[in-house]
């Protein structure tokens, strides 16, 4: 075997011909024909690794029922947003294999998002009437994986095991935003942080854990360079659908739990969900006020996910 091998597969192609092609007992016994094909039908079967629906809020969502309050108007807007939210109409994935040594294996997965960014809002400072704005969208999601060899044996597929993932991060094409720290922290003591998304590997089956329906806070530390250069940071969080999931507005106003006003450290908290032993996917959302005040601006986002546990009982 090659020190290092790359191969780039489209997956929706690939995980079509082989499921229509193989009953179930046949995929159990499937032997594929090189080692990178091997690897990407156990990434494929991993689909809960993948699930990007909880940034899907199905249409524009009131956003004083998520926050708490609604969105202030600023000199010069056009809109004063009411409901906001995604609508996602496609996700297809791409995905790189690269085989360091014979032990290691680093799948790069490139997810492309497209929908409708939705504004529901009053028209200019008349409060009486209310229009639907839809922006098209096209984001690029990334996160890596790493598999490790586990055998030798004949059938390819069962000689490798996911041993880590990263988180995912993108965004929009050309966004202006730029995470720099991302931080949860529990009432109970569980923390990460994250600075380095693509290089920090979390152990599959050692996700970041949390108690049953605890209070964890949220930091992000970012940067904007847009003309707004301001946004709205929302966290999607408990997702295993689009359906299951919460958001929560995060603050840089110097309340909401945010210490200092406008040093762009976004600050809120949620609860986690109350069912032991079940994955979760909490997404952080920063949109550029562009996005939501301006009714011809471009969409203008950065978003990170991270898959996370709520604690088994010892």
């Amino acid at each position: 075997m090659e020190s290092k091998m790359k191969t780039t597969l489209i997956m929706m192609m690939f995980a079509g011909i082989f499921l229509t092609a193989c009953s179930e007992d046949d995929v159990l016994n499937y032997d594929f024909d090189t080692v990178e094909e091997a690897i990407l039908s156990i990434i494929t079967a991993a689909d809960s690794l993948e699930r990007l629906d909880g940034l899907d809020d199905g249409g524009a969502v009131d956003i004083g029922s998520y926050s708490g309050g609604g969105l202030g108007k600023i000199a010069a807007d056009t809109l004063s947003p009411i409901k906001i939210g995604r609508r996602i109409d496609s996700t297809s994935f791409e995905r790189t294999v690269e085989i360091l040594g014979d032990t290691v294996a680093i799948v790069t997965s490139t997810a492309t998002i497209t929908g409708d960014f939705i504004i529901i809002a009053f028209i200019s400072l008349d409060t009486t009437v209310i229009d639907t704005f839809v922006k098209p969208f096209n984001m690029e999601m990334t996160r890596k994986i790493k598999l490790r060899r586990i055998g030798d044996g004949e059938v390819r597929r069962l000689n490798w095991r996911i041993e880590g993932v990263t988180p995912v991060i993108g965004g929009t094409i050309a966004s202006t935003i730029e995470f720099l720290e991302f931080a949860m922290i529990s009432e109970s003591g569980d923390s990460l942080v994250i600075t380095d998304p693509l290089n920090t590997f979390f152990n599959w089956r050692e996700l970041p854990e949390f108690e049953p329906g605890d209070t964890v806070t949220v930091l992000l530390t970012l940067t904007n360079s847009s003309s707004f250069d301001a946004e709205i940071v929302l966290m999607h969080h408990g997702a295993r659908s689009r359906i299951d999931k919460g958001r929560k507005r995060l603050f840089d106003d110097g309340t909401h739990f945010d210490e200092v006003a406008d040093d762009n450290v976004y600050t809120g908290t949620f609860l986690s969900r109350a069912t032991r032993g079940r994955m979760r996917n909490g997404f952080i959302d920063a949109i550029d006020w562009g996005t939501i005040f301006d009714p011809t601006g471009e969409v203008n986002t950065k978003v990170m996910g991270l898959p996370y546990m709520i604690r088994r009982m010892p």
